[in-house]
C-alpha cells in the first residue's frame, strides 16, 4: 500500500495533467477515435508505472487475437490495483474492462475505464450485475474486447488463485466468443510493497485462446473450473522454473443446485 501512496503523491503532477486532457477527451468524444482515446490511457498506465518502479514483463504476447478477428473475453487471476493496467498495456488495440463501481470512481481509474468505454458493477445489485454482464455478452458479440475479473476481488492471495465465480461467463455464451486466459505473476508487489526503491517484474503470461467450439457444451461452473485449472497450472509452472512451491488455500466446493438468479451473483471486478 505504501507504494501506491508514493506513486500517487510523487505522480501527482502528470496524473492530473492526464486527467485535465481525459475530461476534454471525454467532453469531446467527436473529435477523438477509440485508439486515441485508448493510447492516453496507455500514457496513465506509463505514468503509473514509472513512479511504482514496475516494469512488466510480457511473455505470449502471440497468442493475442488480431484486432479484426472480432471481440472475446479475457480472463485472468486478479491480485491487486495493477492488474488491470497490466493487461491494458498488453495490447496495441483498444480493450475494455469490467470494474467495481466503487474502485472505478476513485480520481485516474474513473478517468481509464471512462475512455476504454468499460463497465461498472455494483455487487449489492445483482439485476444491476445481470444486466452489464449481458451488455458486456452483446458488445464482445459485435466485436469488443473486454476484461474480466472472475475471482471479484482481491485480499492477501498474491500468487495464489481464488474461486473463480461462474455468473461472469454468462456473457461468453452470449457472445459465442474466444476466451483468453491470462496469468499474472507478482502482479501484486507493483502497488502493495514498503521498499520503494526496489524495482519489481509482474509478469504476465498470455496463454492460447479458448475457442466457443470447445466450452459451448460445459456449464458455467465447469467452465469457471477449467479456466482456474488452466491459470493456476501455469502459476505452479512460473513459481517452480525459479523455485518456488505453490501455495493454495482455496478448496474447490461441491455444486449444488441452485436457482438461476441466484446462480448469475457475479461478484466480477
Amino acid at each position: 500500500m505504501f507504494s501506491f501512496v508514493f506513486m500517487i503523491l510523487s505522480g501527482a503532477i502528470p496524473l492530473v495533467i492526464l486527467m485535465c486532457m481525459a475530461n476534454y477527451y471525454l467532453r469531446h468524444t467527436e473529435k477523438y477515435t477509440m485508439q486515441q482515446r485508448f493510447r492516453l490511457a496507455h500514457k496513465f498506465i506509463r505514468v503509473c508505472e514509472i513512479f511504482s518502479g514496475t516494469k512488466p514483463r510480457y511473455y505470449g504476447l502471440e497468442n493475442i487475437p488480431d484486432e479484426e478477428d472480432g471481440g472475446f473475453l479475457i480472463i485472468p487471476n486478479h491480485q491487486g490495483k495493477y492488474d488491470a493496467l497490466a493487461l491494458i498495456h498488453a495490447f496495441d488495440y483498444p480493450v475494455s474492462v469490467l470494474m467495481e463501481i466503487k474502485k472505478s470512481m476513485m480520481p485516474g481509474a474513473r478517468h481509464v475505464v471512462d475512455l476504454i468505454d468499460g463497465e461498472r458493477i455494483d455487487l449489492t445489485r445483482p439485476r444491476q450485475q445481470l444486466r452489464v454482464i449481458r451488455e458486456i455478452g452483446a458488445k464482445v458479440r459485435d466485436g469488443s474486447k473486454f476484461i474480466v475479473f472472475p475471482e471479484g476481488g482481491y485480499t492477501d492471495n498474491r500468487n495464489s488463485l481464488q474461486e473463480f465465480h461462474n455468473g461472469c461467463f454468462f456473457s461468453a455464451y452470449i457472445a459465442r466468443c474466444p476466451i483468453l486466459p491470462v496469468c499474472l505473476v507478482d502482479t501484486y508487489a507493483s502497488m502493495n510493497r514498503v521498499n520503494i526503491l526496489r524495482r519489481v517484474h509482474p509478469e504476465i503470461h498470455i496463454l492460447p485462446s479458448i475457442p466457443y467450439e470447445a466450452y459451448k457444451d460445459m456449464s458455467r461452473t465447469d467452465l469457471a473450473e477449467y479456466l482456474r485449472t488452466i491459470i493456476e497450472n501455469k502459476m505452479k509452472e512460473v513459481l517452480a522454473a525459479r523455485g518456488e512451491q505453490y501455495v493454495s488455500a482455496y478448496v474447490p466446493e461441491v455444486a449444488e443446485h441452485t436457482a438461476p438468479q441466484a446462480e448469475m451473483h457475479t461478484e466480477c471486478i
